[in-house]
């Protein structure tokens, strides 16, 4: 993990304790990039979805395959072996939820870190998000003494609420620097941040999303001088976009 990443988790909890556990707010004061605001937006996300207290970091790990590493699988004894390959700010996270499985027969757990069995790796960087900390996680017989079953975790529906979060900071954000938003719009964003998955309709959220972009790329100018690394990073806001339409 890079100095500057591993930093921007330590200004963003000692913003979630001055903002009384608030993570919409700790973001919205500390994200100056993209890669700072989608890793606030990824752990509001992760707090909007399940009931997290504590000040660590979380990451969801479902992706397999990449550079034909083995999948995640898990023994007659319930250990652990394989490999998940995109997990954000990978050296810095504190827990992860890991999906074993595909389908119906999916199973999710929660694995505390650092532990011995678990190895985190860095992902080499392609000149997106480069300063987002992207890496592997390799188990290596993590025994079932060491994760916890979870309820299915709603993969499918988290982009989006991880949308929402990371637009929600970003404009918040946009307002400490400078950018000047309407009371509607900063109610929304509000509202947007905070609210649970059961209480924000999917079609509230799409609109949401597609608005903020809209709003985002055509402060072009304003937004490379906010955030550091827009040019190469704004991606990510055409990305999000997608899931607007």
């Amino acid at each position: 993990m890079s100095m500057a990443l591993n930093s921007y988790k330590e200004r963003w909890q000692t913003a979630l304790a001055a903002a009384h556990g608030s993570r919409l707010q700790a973001g919205a004061q500390t994200a100056g990039s993209l890669a700072e605001g989608f890793l606030a937006g990824y752990q509001l996300a992760m707090s909007r979805t399940l009931p997290l207290d504590r000040p660590d970091w979380t990451a969801l790990a479902v992706s397999e395959g990449f550079n034909d590493l083995p999948a995640v699988t898990r023994d007659g004894e319930g250990a652990l072996t394989g490999s998940k390959t995109w997990i954000p700010a990978v050296v810095d996270m504190d827990a992860l939820i890991v999906r074993v499985g595909r389908g119906l027969e999916a199973m999710f757990f929660w694995i505390d870190l650092p532990h011995p069995a678990c190895a985190s790796e860095l992902r080499p960087k392609e000149g997106f998000l480069d300063d987002l900390g992207l890496g592997m996680m390799h188990f290596d017989q993590l025994p079932a003494s060491r994760y916890r079953a979870l309820e299915p975790f709603p993969v499918r529906s988290f982009p989006l609420m991880e949308a929402t979060s990371s637009f929600a900071i970003l404009l918040l954000a946009s307002e400490r620097l400078g950018l000047k938003l309407s009371a509607s719009a900063l109610e929304v964003a509000y509202a947007m941040g905070q609210a649970s998955p059961l209480d924000v309709e999917v079609e509230e959220a799409k609109t949401f999303v597609a608005n903020t972009a809209n709003w985002l790329q055509s402060h072009d100018e304003a937004m490379r001088q906010s955030f550091k690394g827009w040019d190469q990073d704004q991606r990510l806001v055409s990305m999000y976009a997608q899931l607007g339409a």
